[in-house]
């Protein structure tokens, strides 16, 4: 199975961010029976690891901080695990909708939340992660288990935003 998403290029530190930690899943292999942890294979988002600073959410705002644009590659690694037949272990939405994803398919991670899924196959699966011009592709390869699996949602309510707060100065 595989899963693309596509970013703006053009924010240089999400697309470096984003290609570090795709590089990081890029050749893994799960182990039958085995379980992945995003946050055990790309490891603390720093500078000292490469990682540039880039918007993230935090406490429902949008605010500069080091790591930011790597729940994209953990949502499309999400979104090609569920293509594949994994099952999810652990998974955490965003506080706030995110662009490059429908609402309810995201999978945030950070230093206190991971995505951790488990390869109920009894084969080895291998991860392709790669990054492309404004893109990114996370792709599952193994043995078929003869299943198809969809990703299916169902829109049961739309809330709308609160009140604004205005602050002043």
């Amino acid at each position: 199975s595989s899963y693309t998403t596509y970013f703006n290029e053009q924010d240089v530190g999400r697309s470096e961010n984003i290609a570090i930690a795709a590089s990081l899943i890029d050749g893994v292999t799960m182990q039958a029976y085995g379980e992945f942890s995003f946050n055990g294979v790309v490891g603390k988002r720093t500078e000292e690891a490469g990682f540039r600073q880039a918007k993230i959410i935090v406490n429902g705002e949008y605010v500069q901080g080091v790591g930011g644009g790597v729940c994209q590659v953990s949502t499309t690694l999400y979104n090609a695990a569920l293509k594949a037949g994994q099952e999810i272990l652990e998974y955490h939405p965003h506080s706030l909708r995110v662009g490059y994803i429908s609402p309810s398919r995201d999978a945030m991670v950070s230093s206190s939340s991971d995505l951790r899924f488990w390869n109920r196959q009894n084969h080895a699966i291998y991860l392709s992660a790669k990054t492309f011009k404004g893109g990114i592709r996370v792709s599952f390869y193994g043995k078929k288990d003869g299943y198809r699996y969809e990703i299916t949602a169902n829109l049961l309510e739309e809330l709308p935003p609160p009140t604004p707060i205005v602050k002043m100065g």
